[in-house]
């Protein structure tokens, strides 16, 4: 291998890092001299150990298993990490630990970082999930060269990248995983061969978008969100932990996931003799009555059963006493 060529060490583990390391694969005139990812975990009901995304991906790949590594907690190991990568740059994207300042700081061109935001605003573990959530129409990804503090490090360069009605967490991820990909080779050649000028945040406008964000508790609704509300909602919690509320079935209490819905402006203007709560049909199609309007349910899973369209679903608006509680 050639001495010329540029030695990365890359931190990452999740779907937006996966993207981004294998674009980085693909270029000549990188070493890349080791992967740092999350351990694999128990999942499902069966809790079989798995490996995260970035880890499937090296495997796939064939790539050197004694150039992964996957420590519990990276400020135990980094030192030993460090001395057999030797790393002319690190890179880090959706990683999952804090990193020691002294890591950061030891390679020669130092550690960049890419983030799934227009920074300063949402600084944090989630700003995909955030900026969906807040009704944003307009994301985007910056480079930034990492320091001790919270995402708030100079900044090497920024792309905006529009959010559209349709975007979900995980199609808005790929596609700002994609656009970070394209950025990738032109940031990191710029940076080592002095070209970029590193522009300050303005710390008086962040933002921040803290894993507490996403749980379970926060992606539950009622029927005092509005029809707006709840589709953002449902957008930003999809993949994971998936929006939801219990409804009372024939008297019974069932959850009911809700991973897809849309307004329905027509149906919204129109006079509706439905109960805020009650599910109801309108020309073949599930809606949900809320305090402030309806918003029509695309694709269900209630409590028991499958996943399903709600073509599926059409038969809870014709049960006795069914409404969400």
């Amino acid at each position: 291998m050639s001495q010329n060529k540029l030695k990365i060490l890359f931190f990452g583990s999740g779907t937006f890092a996966a993207p981004i390391l294998r674009k980085l694969l693909t270029i000549d005139n990188y070493d890349i001299c080791g992967v740092v990812t999350q351990p694999d975990r128990p999942s499902g009901r069966r809790k079989e150990m798995t490996a995260v995304p970035v880890k499937k991906l090296l495997d796939e790949n064939g790539f050197a298993s004694e150039k992964i590594f996957q420590p519990d907690k990276i400020k135990d190991e980094y030192v030993q990490i460090l001395n057999k990568a030797k790393p002319d740059l690190i890179l880090v994207a959706d990683y999952g630990q804090i990193l020691p300042e002294s890591l950061l700081d030891f390679p020669q061109y130092k550690s960049i970082n890419v983030h799934a935001s227009l920074l300063p605003k949402w600084r944090g573990a989630v700003p995909i999930n955030a900026a969906i959530l807040a009704g944003e129409r307009t994301t985007g990804i910056t480079f930034m060269r990492m320091t001790a503090g919270l995402d708030e490090g100079p900044m090497l360069s920024r792309r905006e990248v529009p959010i559209s009605e349709q975007d979900n967490r995980a199609t808005l991820e790929l596609n700002l995983a994609l656009q970070a990909s394209d950025m990738l080779e032109d940031v990191i050649d710029g940076w080592v061969n002095g070209l970029l000028v590193e522009q300050p945040q303005d710390d008086s406008l962040a933002t921040y978008a803290p894993a507490s964000l996403i749980s379970k508790d926060k992606a539950r609704f009622s029927v005092d969100v509005t029809p707006e509300e709840l589709q953002r909602l449902v957008r930003g919690m999809y993949p994971w932990p998936v929006a939801w509320c219990n409804i009372s079935l024939e008297g019974k209490q069932k959850r009911l996931k809700v991973y897809r819905a849309d307004i329905d402006k027509d149906l919204n203007n129109a006079d509706s003799s439905e109960k805020p709560g009650n599910i109801f049909k309108n020309s073949g199609r599930l809606f949900l009555k809320l305090n402030e309007g309806n918003i029509e349910l695309l694709e269900l899973q209630l409590e028991g059963l499958k996943r399903m369209q709600a073509s599926s679903y059409l038969y809870l608006s014709s049960l006795e006493e069914t409404y969400i509680l």
